[in-house]
């Protein structure tokens, strides 16, 4: 058996399916697993295994007979738990299992910042009402699940009526019941994506993100590259080692928030996976495969990008009814922009609270700043 042909990816979902199919292309052979039997990267899988990703030691069971070369989850963060654990074990290429915990446990995240003099928001581990009342938060702030992700179970307090059933929502969403209450800091939010090829960090690309208004918080847009001036560029170049060290972060690919105000960058959080959609991003907007650079570097080739002069590509998400109104009033106007969508819905008025409730997403191109901002522009009555 040879052992760089066995490649196990940890999850079966869709959002998984494209880099299980580029293994496959790599000439890798796919060993997916999952606690769905019917999920969509089953169909992609050379070997699938109905077995829940939480489950290690099984996986590992397994593992020590195939001896695979390489174990990723590129954008399930249990998944990714789980593939860092198993790579400890096993000696492969990827981050520790302490890494993988502490980029995802907010409350773990919030305390290696704060260790390491870098700024973030003021947050602090809560019960109830009055353990937030002692906390000397000041209105608005934020309650959110410890361990969630996609806006799930987060809420923007405005008063003291609202702190129970917050609490309430985010102890549903938090597989570990811990909930968080975090300062709200206003600025620029953007997104930077890394690759971490042994220890030596790079960026790909640095995406500008627009945030629903309250009550809900969430975003509603992602455009690469970001509109940001070179010092800022600079900055967030330097900022960027230095956080990724602080976590020892080794191995593979980062998705990184970050607010930008008068006062500094600031993180918002850290994951050590792929960002949702940033693969079809990078490909289109600077013409570097991200998933490659992944299997690359899990791999031990060296990590080269050639990146190309980047055009603006905007994903933005079906929030609510009127977005869903934009989204067909543009796709009549400038069809030629559009480079993918899935709408989930015909016409109706309703409003998501998080990300995973949105009805949808489209992405599309444009060459000039001019020309994107007409597909960032809210909906208005004239449309």
């Amino acid at each position: 058996m040879d052992r760089r042909e066995h490649f196990f990816i940890i999850a079966g979902g869709s959002q998984q399916c494209d880099f299980i199919k580029r293994v496959r292309e790599r000439g890798c052979i796919t060993h997916v697993f999952d606690n769905n039997p019917q999920c969509e990267g089953r169909k992609y899988a050379d070997y699938f295994y109905h077995i829940d990703i939480s489950e290690k030691e099984k996986i590992l069971e397994l593992a020590q007979k195939i001896k695979p070369v390489a174990i990723q989850a590129v954008i399930t963060e249990i998944g990714n738990v789980t593939a860092c654990w198993l790579g400890e074990k096993l000696g492969l290429r990827n981050n520790t299992f302490e890494t993988a915990l502490n980029t995802t446990n907010k409350s773990r995240m919030k305390k290696i910042l704060s260790q390491n003099g870098l700024r973030t928001a003021f947050s602090k581990e809560v019960s109830n009402e009055q353990d937030i009342l002692n906390a000397g938060f000041s209105y608005p702030f934020l309650i959110k699940a410890i361990d969630s992700s996609a806006s799930r179970g987060l809420s923007f307090v405005e008063n003291k009526t609202q702190i129970k059933p917050a609490i309430e929502l985010a102890l549903r969403f938090s597989r570990q019941k811990t909930v968080l209450a975090e300062e709200f800091i206003k600025g620029r939010e953007f997104a930077v994506e890394t690759i971490t090829d042994d220890g030596k960090h790079q960026i790909v690309g640095i995406t500008e993100l627009g945030t629903e208004l309250p009550p809900y918080v969430m975003l509603s847009y992602r455009l690469m590259p970001a509109r940001i001036s070179s010092q800022l560029r600079a900055d967030i170049e330097t900022f960027v080692p230095v956080l990724l060290d602080a976590f020892h972060v080794r191995h593979g690919a980062c998705h990184i928030e970050l607010f930008y105000n008068e006062k500094g960058i600031f993180v918002v959080e850290l994951a050590s996976r792929l960002g949702g959609w940033r693969d079809m991003m990078m490909q289109e907007s600077i013409g570097v495969n991200y998933l490659d650079l992944i299997i690359d570097e899990a791999l031990g080739i060296p990590v080269i990008m050639n990146p190309i002069s980047p055009r603006y590509i905007l994903v933005r998400s079906i929030l609510n009814d009127q977005d869903y109104l934009r989204y067909t009033y543009l796709k009549e106007k400038y069809p030629e922009k559009f480079l993918q969508e899935e709408i989930k819905f015909p016409y109706k008025k309703f409003q998501a609270k998080n990300l995973m409730e949105s009805q949808g997403y489209y992405c599309v191109s444009a060459n000039t700043e001019q020309e994107i901002e007409i597909f960032i522009q809210r909906y208005n009555d004239g449309q």
